[in-house]
Parts: C-alpha cells; structure tokens; sequence
C-alpha cells in the first residue's frame, strides 16, 4: 500500500491519503473485523446468561417471552 502523508510548516504529519482501492479492501476488513467481534461478544453473554441462570441468579428468556 502507497500512502502519502500531509504536513504542516513545522513538517509534522497530520493527515494521510490512501489510495481508494486500498481504503475500500482496508475498510471491508475492518468490517469483518468488527462483525467478528461482535459475534464473540453475543457468544461470551451467552455464557455468562447460562451461568447466572445455573447460579438462580436470573431467569432465562424463552421464545414466547420475546414475543410479549
């Protein structure tokens, strides 16, 4: 990837320019990145839902209850 960077009159870096088709793969990964994330998350509350009801802490929701 060939990135140009800005600088101001001091010569400190403050902006940089990626190409497009760079920024459009970049972006889609990230993406992925995140919906991965998300999906792990949603995995881990899970968990720890089937643990706080195994503990008597919390009830857990059935598919009627989230029709209410």
């Amino acid at each position: 990837m060939t990135v140009q960077y800005l600088t101001d009159e001091q010569g400190l870096k403050t902006a940089v320019v990626v190409p497009i088709d760079d920024w459009t793969r970049l972006t889609a990964k990230l993406e992925k990145l995140r919906k991965k994330e998300l999906f792990f998350q949603d995995l881990k509350d899970s968990f720890l839902e089937v643990e706080a009801f195994k503990a008597g802490v919390t009830q857990l929701e059935t598919v009627e209850t989230l029709f209410e």
